[in-house]
């Protein structure tokens, strides 16, 4: 039996009226996709800023308290509630956006990256997520700073979990299980580049749940200014030296007392008016008079996305289909920006749905009494896979 890849786009409504409940501002969930390149400056410091980041705000209705602060204090390095005020902070820090890097003698260039990736999410339980922060001063080619994380978000409890809180005590160094730990990633990654030595731990792990298992990375061995790998342990395998309550948060019904579940609701349900507010775009049109079009219309749009959308293959095996809603503003010269996933799947699956959205190219613009404005459509894509006898 072979696999054939099959997506079906589904293009029923892209008109996003004040009925329906899917705008981005009120939908049941929302993940910011951020790609920017910016140069700000501060006095003599100017800062090449890159960012490229999967922000989840909330999913299926809960909103991340913990997680968003978090993030913003280990990405940005300040004391934001949301992305939009860790962002805005960060941007204060850094000074007034220019148009390009000034050839001014005195003026000291620094080039900063940050990258969010979410990993993996089951609803209710979990989020796995990783981020790298680099900085590097121009004309050094060694960075004078990397932060980077792979951990995992109990949203049930509000709490974080880190490699000490996955992995049983007795697979640490001069335990007696550690070898046996170690022989099972060198088995299940015989293509890995980088060796794990000596006593030593992958320096960070998260889960992904039953169908996948538990991430890791792998120390590189070419020194500190490295970006480690990811590499994946099937759940088969990493069950063995997963702690039981891990487990029970991949496998069991989660139990959260009542009063912490109200405590958590009543944050959450503060948190999503706070992110209404600040992701409002007052210039955005939810309707205009004369909508955005598709060069060509809905049919070549359709063709379009089955040109151009793939079914990540090394999903395959787990048979998972179904829809994704991308949200995003067509501006006034019908360019595409501003993606957010406002109906997820899985975060590789909604990847490969922001990407193709993004690469779209121009649309006809909206308009109001005759002149063009930026308005907010979404997509729903649905990825199905076919099999063939």
């Amino acid at each position: 039996m072979d696999f054939r890849i099959f997506i079906r786009t589904a293009l029923c409504l892209l008109l996003i009226s004040a009925a329906v409940d899917m705008s981005a501002a009120n939908s049941e969930s929302k993940t910011e996709y951020v790609e920017k390149k910016q140069v700000r400056r501060n006095g003599n410091d100017v800062t090449v800023l890159t960012l490229s980041m999967e922000w989840p705000m909330k999913i299926k209705g809960q909103c991340f308290v913990g997680l968003q602060r978090e993030l913003c204090q280990k990405l940005f390095g300040n004391h934001g509630q949301t992305m939009y005020e860790g962002l805005d902070s960060l941007y204060m820090k850094l000074g007034t956006e220019i148009e390009g890097i000034p050839e001014e003698e005195g003026v000291r260039i620094h080039y900063r990256s940050i990258v969010l990736r979410l990993l993996s999410w089951e609803p209710g339980r979990f989020l796995s997520l990783y981020y790298v922060v680099t900085a590097r001063d121009k004309d050094k080619s060694t960075c004078s700073e990397i932060k980077q994380k792979l951990f995992t978000y109990d949203i049930a409890h509000d709490s974080f979990l880190f490699t000490k809180d996955i992995i049983k005590y007795r697979c640490m160094p001069y335990y007696s299980e550690h070898d046996y730990f170690l022989d099972a990633i060198q088995f299940s990654m015989p293509k890995v580049k980088y060796v794990v030595e000596g006593d030593s731990l992958p320096n960070c792990a998260a889960l992904l749940g039953q169908k996948q298992g538990v991430v890791f990375n792998l120390r590189g061995s070419n020194g500190i200014d490295d970006i480690d790998d990811l590499m994946v342990l099937p759940f088969a395998s990493a069950r063995y030296f997963l702690k039981n309550q891990v487990l029970d948060l991949m496998l069991r019904e989660v139990s959260v007392s009542k009063k912490k579940s109200k405590q958590m609701q009543e944050a959450s349900m503060r948190l999503d008016s706070i992110i209404h507010v600040q992701s409002a775009q007052p210039e955005v049109y939810l309707v205009a008079e004369t909508m955005p079009e598709f060069q060509g219309g809905t049919s070549e749009l359709a063709g379009y996305l089955s040109r151009n959308l793939k079914y990540p293959e090394d999903l395959a095996p787990t048979n998972l289909e179904g829809k994704v809603v991308v949200s995003f503003v067509v501006n006034e010269d019908g360019q595409v920006e501003s993606p957010t996933v406002i109906h997820p799947l899985s975060p590789v699956f909604d990847r490969e749905a922001v990407r193709v959205v993004m690469a779209m190219p121009r649309w006809v613009p909206g308009r109001m009494k005759g002149v063009p404005v930026k308005v907010r459509m979404q997509l729903p894509v649905r990825f199905k896979l076919q099999r063939e006898i």
